[in-house]
Parts: C-alpha cells; sequence; structure tokens
C-alpha cells in the first residue's frame, strides 16, 4: 500500500517455507480490497475423478482430444500458474459449455470455499473475459 500497488497479476517467489506467511497476508490483502482473482476452474476438474470424467464428457462433445486434462498450478514453480493458464485457454469452449449445461459445475461456483482461515466466495464460472 505504501507503494500504491493494488492490481497484481501475479507474484513470483523461491519456494522457501517463509514466503508461506507473506503470500498468505498478500491473499488476505487482496481479497478485502477485492482485487482477488482466483482459477478454480481447474481446481473443480481436478478435485475428484468423477468431476474430471464430467470434464473429459464435455470435451468429447465439443470433439476435442477425450484424453483432455488442464495442469493444476504448482506454487513453488514459478512457470506452472503459466502452464496452467496456457491449458486451460485450450478448452475454454468446454468451459463455457460446462458453465451452461452442467449443474455439479455452476454448483461448484455457488458454494463457499475455504482457503486457509479466510472464507472466500467463488464469484462464479469463468467468462469469455477471464
Amino acid at each position: 500500500m505504501d507503494w500504491a500497488i493494488y492490481k497484481v497479476f501475479t507474484i513470483a517467489i523461491d519456494n522457501a517455507s517463509t514466503n508461506d506467511g507473506a503470500i498468505e497476508y498478500m491473499a488476505q490483502s487482496l481479497k478485502a480490497m477485492n482485487t482477488l482473482i482466483e482459477v478454480n476452474h481447474v481446481k473443480f476438474i481436478h478435485s475428484s475423478l468423477a468431476r474430471l470424467d464430467k470434464f473429459r464428457e464435455f470435451v468429447i462433445a465439443c470433439r476435442m482430444d477425450k484424453m483432455a486434462n488442464v495442469l493444476m498450478d504448482v506454487p513453488t514453480r514459478w512457470n506452472a500458474t503459466y502452464k496452467m493458464l496456457e491449458g486451460a485457454f485450450k478448452y475454454r469452449q468446454v468451459f463455457d459449455k460446462m458453465t451452461y449445461s452442467c449443474e455439479v459445475f455452476q454448483a461448484y461456483f455457488l458454494e463457499e470455499e475455504k482457503l486457509k482461515k479466510v472464507m472466500v466466495n467463488i464469484v462464479g464460472p469463468p467468462k469469455d473475459d477471464d
């Protein structure tokens, strides 16, 4: 705040355990300023085998590779967020279809998720602009 930084896209750090507290503090601060953005559609896919299967059903319906997968973010790897977003971008047609046709996917974004010690409302499925 002293430096007037109010919008943060990404933070690159090494994997030292002392950074965990700083990242938690930043997440809470950004959430308080309503600027925290999360990529929850990828978390949805990887939260269970049934959800991965549901994702792949929609992939097939969109005439894409049935073995489709989107990589998860790895907090200790600086390029993992990029790779996750790059993979998710390929399947935005699938996510769009799931937004309108998959009740489980829709319901996921209406739930509250516990993010460490902070309750966060998930704001909805990803939109084209996201």
